[in-house]
Parts: structure tokens; C-alpha cells; sequence
């Protein structure tokens, strides 16, 4: 899964609120740069050159769009943060087994896929305030989604009712970024990666009261 071009949305840093039609020289310069994410590039080493080299573009015309090397970095994984909120959302009617299972199908995929990136998105969240919240907000939506997904079984008499399904599942949200994270900014092996899933997995399901 790759993070769609979605740029209409205004965030600090950039000098314009959405690009004109045909103008594309936006959308490369935060290819460029996830690019250079995505090749684990540290964030020290990502310069406005770099970025703008990458793009085809000079470095006078990068500041037409954005005002630092930080704003192209914040839209880029706040791109994938949106990405990430559109695959992860509620449908009426699924179980929550079923929303679990895409959240996490979701999350490991994009782990698995694009390691380098995720790891830049929790460390630029570290440092940048605006896109921490925006990083936050991506957690919570993920938890709410499930909270939905859980209250549903439980009014149907499918989950039995603990009272504080919310919490638990915000919190475990949370718990599973940071220990993929953790697992993913080292070198590892693949048995450890279906290890932290299954486990992850199950915790989730043992905060609803699921079986299994």
C-alpha cells in the first residue's frame, strides 16, 4: 500500500491551500521526499535540495509551495495518515472479528511494506507539534473504529459488556504502533514480526472478551 495523492488539505507550513489543476509540481516534490523517506534516508540528511533535486525542480521554487524542509515532510506522512484513516474505517453491519482483522491487516501491511516511513512518521511526531496531533487524531480514529465495532456485537448480545471497552482499545491502538516501532526501527527477523502480530492480536480480542 502506497500513500495516495491527496493534497487538497491545508496544513502548516505550506503556502497554498490546495494546488491548481494541471500544477504538478507539488505532488513531486512530496514524492520526492517520500522517496527519500522510504530509502531510510535520515531525516537529518533529507535536505530542501534533496527533495528538490528529486522532483525536477530548483530550490527557489520548492518555497512557492512550502516555507521548510519540516512542512514537505509533515504533508507527506500526513498524506499517509489519511490514506491509513480511509482503509480503516466503520461499516455498519461488520462484526467486530471482521473490523479487527482489517485494521490489522491494514497496520501490518503498511509495517511490512513501508518500515522506513512509519518509523520517520513516529519520529517526526517527536518533534513537530502540528503533525503529532495529526498523528494522534490517526490513532484515535483507529480506536474508535473498533470501540463502534465492539459496542455493535455488544448491543446484539454478540460480545459480553466490560464496561470499559473505549479506553482499552484506544490505549491498545497506541501500544500497537509504539511495539511495532520498537520492533521495526531494528534489524529483526520475520518470525518476529508474525510473533508481535499474533500477540497484538489477541490482545485485542481478549479487551472485547472474544473468544479465541
Amino acid at each position: 500500500m502506497s500513500a495516495e495523492s491527496n493534497d487538497d488539505v491545508t496544513t502548516p507550513g505550506r503556502r497554498r491551500p490546495s494546488r491548481s489543476r494541471g500544477d504538478q509540481q507539488e505532488i513531486a516534490l512530496l514524492d520526492s521526499a517520500q522517496r527519500l523517506l522510504t530509502a531510510m534516508t535520515p531525516l537529518a540528511e533529507i535536505t530542501i535540495e534533496r527533495i528538490a533535486s528529486g522532483a525536477g525542480l530548483s530550490r527557489p521554487s520548492v518555497y512557492f509551495y512550502f516555507d521548510s524542509k519540516e512542512a514537505i515532510l509533515r504533508a507527506v506522512l500526513q498524506r499517509l495518515t489519511r490514506t491509513l484513516s480511509a482503509e480503516i474505517r466503520d461499516q455498519p453491519g461488520r462484526t467486530f472479528a471482521d473490523t479487527l482483522d482489517t485494521f490489522l491487516e491494514v497496520v501490518s501491511h503498511t509495517w511490512r511494506t513501508q518500515p522506513a516511513l512509519v518509523c520517520a512518521a513516529f519520529e517526526l511526531a517527536v518533534r513537530d507539534a502540528a503533525f503529532r496531533q495529526s498523528w494522534q487524531d490517526y490513532f484515535l480514529n483507529c480506536g474508535e473504529v473498533l470501540v463502534i465495532a465492539a459496542e455493535r456485537d455488544q448491543a446484539a448480545g454478540l460480545l459480553p459488556n466490560f464496561g470499559a471497552t473505549r479506553p482499552a482499545l484506544i490505549a491498545l491502538c497506541f501500544m500497537y504502533e509504539r511495539n511495532c516501532y520498537l520492533l521495526f526501527s531494528r534489524e529483526h527477523q520475520p518470525e518476529e514480526e508474525d510473533e508481535l502480530f499474533a500477540l497484538l492480536r489477541g490482545l485485542f480480542r481478549r479487551a472485547v472478551g472474544a473468544a479465541g
